[in-house]
């Protein structure tokens, strides 16, 4: 059994190898698909060219850059040698760059372009141990020029490639080898985010964290082998870097798009994705776009739209209740929520079969057709919002969790979602409400939320007493959020505890 990522991935190459796992737009345009075999290949090689250049394990590697084909291979490449990667996307500040490569003591940084070279360059002085940069787009002359006036050395992506080819000419299966040295207690990557002081923490996440994901997310929402997935989250971010894993764990395909309007609703279409994760700001831009072409049309049928969604709320709410969809604290009786709902469930049934195909059927047509239902964390998906793609049968399965945690801690089932909550934990993660003494809530009660699991960081680095701060010597973490359970265990949130630090 594997016991990091990428000795799942070299199992999945075996078992697998010429289904697609990516989908990238190499020209800007269409989308070009790359099989399990052949991006192994491209890992093995740029692999070779790290060991080429003297990336040894157990050193950190900054990694700036944002979502696209080279992201992943370039993480398997590294974190398969035993090495850890540091990554932020392309719009972060140089101040933080500086901190981060600085604190971290990267030797090697990979970067997207010549922009973030730029940002290095500038702070270099603050970056004393870093070397090397590769950049995956090749820079100009003058900045190529500026950066060894810096003392920096810089290798191009292709370049890395290369020197990859080479060295497998001599030392075939050693990427292979060095994947097998890896233990599941090692250390993968270190996340910074931002609190509340404003001063970046570096939260280190080892295999065993993502392997839990990977094991409990798929079976909450049933992902099968083959499945597409459309990434518009910034990869590096812990949500979406969980959900890439899990798609290498089931065997699925992820299509890489961007969270602008006219790109995403573009590529929906071409790719006909089953899977979108995303934050609730995606969802509600969606829910903006139908309203704004809604109110293009004429009187009649925005009032046509109007009341379908109004009599459909209505409908999917009964069908909620019937159907044990609802939160509940303990305070209702099952049979009275069938004998209430039971009867207006049945007679707006016609009514929300016709909205069904003369309205929504459309909407959905937007979504390339063959969508299951999106992923919404990274923040509180409104209510209205919720409320309104379950009424016209698009399902989203709210969840939640942080950085810290690898960051999924609960999420909505896709066989039972319960509007209005974020689902219940993972298998093998626990969830408690706990009052300002420490003492358990019984469901129902607002309190603050504690997390235990295999999941839970390594810990802060360099900062064991802020990690000892948040994590209690039974292994309970303080997420600083305030929320209740449900009756069923189904956790909602309700806010941020005060004079908590920020852990997102």
């Amino acid at each position: 059994m594997a016991e990091t990522i990428p000795q799942l991935f070299l199992e999945k190459v075996q078992t697998i190898p010429d289904m697609v796992m990516q989908y990238s737009k190499n020209n800007g345009k269409d989308f070009v698909p790359t099989t399990y075999k052949d991006m192994a290949e491209e890992v093995a090689t740029l692999a070779a060219g790290f060991l080429e250049i003297g990336l040894k394990r157990g050193e950190h590697v900054g990694f700036i850059s944002d979502n696209r084909k080279e992201w992943l291979i370039t993480d398997l490449a590294i974190t398969g040698l035993g090495a850890i990667d540091v990554p932020r996307g392309c719009d972060t500040i140089e101040q933080d760059i500086a901190y981060i490569l600085s604190f971290s003591e990267c030797r090697f940084c990979v970067t997207e372009n010549e922009r973030q070279i730029q940002k290095i360059i500038a702070r270099k002085s603050s970056m004393p141990l870093l070397t090397t940069i590769i950049s995956i787009d090749p820079p100009g002359d003058a900045v190529q020029k500026s950066a060894e006036a810096a003392g920096l050395t810089i290798h191009t992506y292709n370049e890395l490639f290369e020197k990859g080819l080479a060295r497998r000419k001599d030392q075939t299966g050693e990427y292979e080898r060095e994947v097998a040295k890896g233990k599941t207690d090692d250390t993968v990557t270190i996340i910074f985010t931002s609190g509340t002081t404003g001063e970046p923490k570096g939260v280190m996440l080892c295999h065993r964290n993502f392997l839990h994901q990977i094991d409990g997310f798929p079976k909450r929402i049933r992902i099968k082998q083959g499945q597409i997935w459309l990434s518009v989250l910034p990869i590096w971010h812990s949500l979406e870097r969980a959900v890439d894993y899990a798609i290498i764990g089931v065997g699925a395909s992820i299509a890489y798009s961007k969270p602008v309007g006219q790109i995403m609703l573009a590529d929906l279409v071409a790719i006909k994705p089953q899977w979108m994760v995303s934050v609730p700001r995606i969802w509600e831009s969606v829910l903006e776009g139908v309203y704004r072409n809604i109110r293009q049309q004429n009187q009649f049928k925005q009032k046509m739209f109007n009341f379908f969604v109004s009599v459909s709320k209505d409908w999917a709410n009964f069908r909620n209740l019937l159907l044990g969809r609802l939160p509940n604290y303990g305070l209702r009786a099952r049979f009275f929520d069938v004998l209430i709902a039971l009867i207006p469930f049945i007679g707006l049934a016609p009514l929300r079969g016709l909205a069904e195909i003369l309205v929504f059927k459309k909407i959905k047509a937007k979504l390339g057709g063959k969508f299951v239902a999106g992923i919404s964390g990274g923040g509180a998906l409104p209510y209205n919002v919720d409320t309104f793609f379950d009424a016209i049968g698009i399902k989203i399965l709210e969840g939640y969790g942080l950085t810290e945690t690898a960051p999924v801690v609960t999420l909505r089932s896709h066989r039972r979602p319960v509007i209005g909550t974020v689902g219940v934990p993972l298998d093998g993660t626990e969830v408690r409400i706990v009052d300002e003494h420490g003492k358990t809530l019984s469901h129902g009660k607002k309190g603050i939320v504690l997390i235990r699991g295999p999941q839970v960081m390594q810990g802060y680095y360099k900062k064991p007493d802020l990690t000892n701060k948040v994590i209690d010597a039974e292994g309970w973490f303080n997420s600083g959020d305030i929320g209740m359970l449900t009756k069923n265990n189904e956790l909602k949130l309700t806010g941020r505890a005060k004079d908590t630090i920020v852990l997102r």
